[in-house]
């Protein structure tokens, strides 16, 4: 499989994950929304990664390895809009574990802005990528 089409699975899987951050929030399960944004942050950017033909670290916090490749690359992005998408990925993977785990508790506030990075995160990969694939996931090997 290409690693376009990688990106797009991934982009796919990204979009369902975003709805389940919603969910959470919707129903006041701040923790559960910020593990679930982080989530879906994360996938979104690595589906960048992917799509610019790179693999991705296997760290929750891959902010630092796509801007780092689009500055090599030379590509053309916001940079405070990347810049506010670094600093919630770096804050959202610390909290991940814990969030989930009730070692902390999250405020809706932390919850609202867990989803609002992670809305972010997939509407950058969607303007990098496309849309992705419609319907039920169909895997691709």
């Amino acid at each position: 499989m290409t690693s376009d089409l990688r990106a797009r699975d991934l982009l796919w899987y990204a979009r369902g994950v975003l709805a389940e951050a919603r969910a959470a929030f919707g129903a006041g399960v701040w923790n559960g929304a910020v593990r679930r944004g982080q989530e879906a942050l994360e996938m979104s950017l690595k589906a960048v990664l992917l799509h610019l033909g790179a693999d991705y670290p296997r760290v929750h916090d891959v902010a630092p390895a796509l801007v780092a490749l689009l500055r090599q690359r030379g590509v053309a992005f916001d940079e405070q809009r990347v810049a506010g998408l670094e600093r919630a990925s770096a804050e959202l993977a610390d909290k991940r574990a814990p969030a989930l785990y009730l070692e902390i508790l999250c405020t809706e506030e932390q919850a609202s802005s867990a989803v609002r990075a992670a809305e972010d995160a997939f509407a950058f990969a969607c303007e990098r990528i496309g849309p992705p694939p419609e319907g039920p996931f169909r895997p691709r090997a």
